[in-house]
């Protein structure tokens, strides 16, 4: 019985992931506006901003690695569901 839970809690995992790949796309490449949003996002956070600021706390740091690691997780969801559908 477990052990079939636990299949069906790997299939629903796989389901989201799925799910969530393609979200990434629809939201992000295959709408002019989701484009132009991302490119702006890591145009300013990941291009032009720095990470670590000396006048800063070096938490902030963390904080825009945070950053930077939520834009670079999207733009390699958009590539790999591409990879998935043969694009």
């Amino acid at each position: 019985m477990q052990q079939k839970q636990q299949l069906m809690d790997q299939d629903k995992l796989e389901k989201r992931n799925e799910r969530f790949l393609q979200l990434c796309y629809n939201v992000f490449e295959d709408n002019e506006q989701g484009k132009e949003l991302l490119a702006i996002f890591k145009e300013s956070l990941i291009e032009m901003a720095p990470v670590a600021d000396p006048s800063k706390d070096a938490n902030h740091a963390f904080f825009r690695e945070g950053q930077n690691h939520v834009i670079r997780s999207i733009i390699a969801n958009i590539q790999m569901h591409k990879q998935k559908q043969g694009n």
